[in-house]
C-alpha cells in the first residue's frame, strides 16, 4: 500500500508542476515567444508625444500695435589720435587700437649700435625692423592697416620713441 501512495503523490506532484509551468509560460511574454505562443509584432509601437499648449495672446495683446524699434543713430568716429610711446631696451608696449605688441632690443655689432624694433600684430608674423635712426613700416592687424614710425632713438638711455597711427 505504501507504493500506491507514493505513486499517487508523484502523479499529483507532476500534475502540479505541469500546471504551474503552463501558468508561468502563459503569463511571461518571453516564454510565450519561446514556445511560439505569441508572434513578434513587426510594426513599431507608436510613441505618444506630449505637446505643451502655447498660451494664446489675449485680445488686448493681439489688437495692440507692435512696439516701434528705436531709431538707429550713426555717429561719426573722430579720427584716432596717433599712439606715441617710448620703449626701453628689452621692454615691450601693447598698442590696443592696433591690437599689436611692440618691443625693443639694443645690440652692439662690430662696434656699431643698433636697435631692433619688433612689431607683433595679432594676425601676422612678427616684423623685425633694425634701425639706426628713424624709419617707417606699414603693417596690418585684425583692426586695420597701420603705419609705424620710429621718431627718435636715444642711444644713451637706450630707448626708442615710436608712433603708431591708423592708415587713412
Amino acid at each position: 500500500m505504501a507504493e500506491n501512495n507514493d505513486s499517487k503523490w508523484d502523479k499529483n506532484f507532476v500534475a502540479a508542476v505541469v500546471v504551474v509551468g503552463a501558468v508561468v509560460t502563459i503569463a511571461t511574454p518571453e516564454l510565450r515567444k519561446l514556445f511560439c505562443l505569441e508572434k513578434d509584432n513587426p510594426a513599431p509601437q507608436q510613441q505618444t508625444v506630449q505637446t505643451v499648449p502655447q498660451p494664446s495672446p489675449t485680445p488686448a495683446e493681439s489688437a495692440a500695435e507692435p512696439k516701434p524699434k528705436p531709431p538707429v543713430v550713426h555717429t561719426a568716429k573722430e579720427p584716432a589720435v596717433p599712439y606715441e610711446c617710448t620703449i626701453g631696451d628689452n621692454k615691450s608696449e601693447f598698442v590696443e587700437e592696433a591690437n599689436t605688441n611692440l618691443s625693443v632690443k639694443f645690440h652692439n655689432i662690430g662696434g656699431e649700435d643698433t636697435a631692433i624694433v619688433t612689431i607683433t600684430p595679432d594676425v601676422k608674423e612678427q616684423i623685425i625692423l633694425p634701425t639706426v635712426g628713424s624709419g617707417s613700416k606699414e603693417f596690418s592687424s585684425s583692426t586695420g592697416i597701420f603705419l609705424f614710425h620710429v621718431l627718435n632713438v636715444d642711444w644713451n638711455s637706450r630707448t626708442v620713441t615710436v608712433q603708431v597711427s591708423r592708415k587713412s
